[in-house]
């Protein structure tokens, strides 16, 4: 080897050591106290935006008066932190290649949870609004879903579907030659007339030569809520018993699946005869013949809905093509269900949902049924 070689290696680890002892001292520099502030302005709009319910003006009396920064500046840096966050969703969307689905949900309040904020202009009341996301499948074949707004309700029927401000959200994101379907609710309220203008105002700002579509799909979530919703009519002061006998949560059709459980304990510790030998229950009001087969029928009725359910939402988002074959399962349970009915109130109610769900089957079968032939897995043999 000669010379030149070893002090040219030599010279590469000295610059390679000074390159590394520059890095570290870029790492290791104190940053200014303008820098300081900058970051924890950012952090707190950050915190913020995460605890939403709080105004900036409570949120900085929690603090105190010890910030170098006030009122407005921290509003103002929420909404720049909310600029940056939009427009690099805009940025995504509009480079997507690929169909989106908008989905339009309500959010309401109860009276009795309904709560306020401390602002300068007295106390503010959180109202009913809209949210409206985005649902895709990227590049990795995940399922994504992200929030492009909340929007008061503006309108007197907390249940009718804006549709100018679906055009809006689109219009503000650029993303109206994309959207190949819109998700509403069972009871939102999009008529044939007002959904037909949308779907060609949508199509005709679609890039596909061949005849774009645009689907209007209905929320399976959302109808088996209202399935369990028609079999808990009735059951209010019967859910309280049960609710002191078995559990202390709160036992409405919004949290079904948590009723079942109670519901089906309940039925359980009839079966064994414990409210009948337990001394303990003796001080209790207990159901009568006609409250068990309320009892049974929910619990054999929601038990139908559960299975599906749980299959469809606990773990990974499902996609269109595996909802036709449950939802053509939860059809023959049910209809199983009604042919063994052994007394008027379970027929009464199992026709009740039957009919209910005959209904969302009618209007989703030709999409489902498209999405689950073009899944190769449920291909016929030849």
């Amino acid at each position: 080897m000669k010379d030149g070689d070893l002090s040219s290696g030599s010279d590469a680890k000295k610059k390679q050591k000074l390159e590394d002892s520059e890095v570290i001292v870029v790492d290791n520099r104190i940053p200014s106290q303008a820098e300081k502030e900058k970051k924890c302005l950012r952090g707190l709009a950050e915190l913020l935006i995460r605890i939403a319910r709080t105004s900036p003006h409570s949120f900085m009396q929690h603090l105190g008066p010890f910030l170098p920064f006030g009122v407005s500046q921290l509003e103002k840096e929420v909404l720049k932190v909310h600029k940056e966050r939009k427009d690099k969703v805009k940025k995504f969307l509009k480079g997507f290649q690929g169909n989106l689905t908008i989905s339009y949900d309500v959010v309401t309040y109860d009276d009795e949870y309904e709560y306020g904020s401390d602002s300068e202009d007295g106390l503010v009341w959180h109202k009913d609004f809209v949210c409206m996301s985005v649902h895709f499948v990227d590049h990795t074949s995940k399922v994504g879903k992200w929030i492009l707004g909340y929007y008061p309700i503006e309108f007197a029927r907390g249940d009718k579907v804006s549709v100018c401000r679906i055009k809006s959200v689109l219009v503000d994101y650029e993303i109206e030659n994309k959207v190949s379907a819109l998700l509403v609710s069972n009871y939102g309220d999009l008529g044939h007339e007002e959904f037909d203008c949308l779907r060609k105002w949508i199509e005709k700002r679609g890039k596909n030569p061949i005849d774009p579509c645009f689907f209007r799909i209905y929320c399976c979530a959302d109808l088996f809520r209202l399935m369990a919703g028609d079999v808990f009519d009735n059951m209010d002061l019967l859910l309280e018993e049960i609710r002191v006998l078995v559990g202390w949560g709160k036992m409405t059709s919004t949290n079904w699946n948590v009723s079942l459980g109670n519901l089906q304990e309940a039925l359980n510790m009839e079966d064994k005869k414990v409210f009948a030998e337990d001394e303990y229950y003796q001080d209790y009001d207990l159901p009568c013949d006609e409250d068990w087969i309320m009892i049974r029928t929910f619990c054999k009725l929601a038990g139908c809905i559960y299975k599906v359910a749980k299959e469809l939402f606990e773990g990974e988002y499902s996609t269109s093509n595996v909802y036709f074959h449950l939802l053509a399962e939860l059809k023959f349970m049910l209809k199983q269900e009604l042919a063994s009915a052994d007394n008027d109130h379970f027929l009464c109610k199992a026709n009740e949902i039957l009919e209910r769900f005959d209904k969302y089957w009618n209007d989703m079968f030709l999409v489902l049924a498209t999405a689950s032939v073009l899944d190769p897995r449920f291909k016929m043999n030849s």
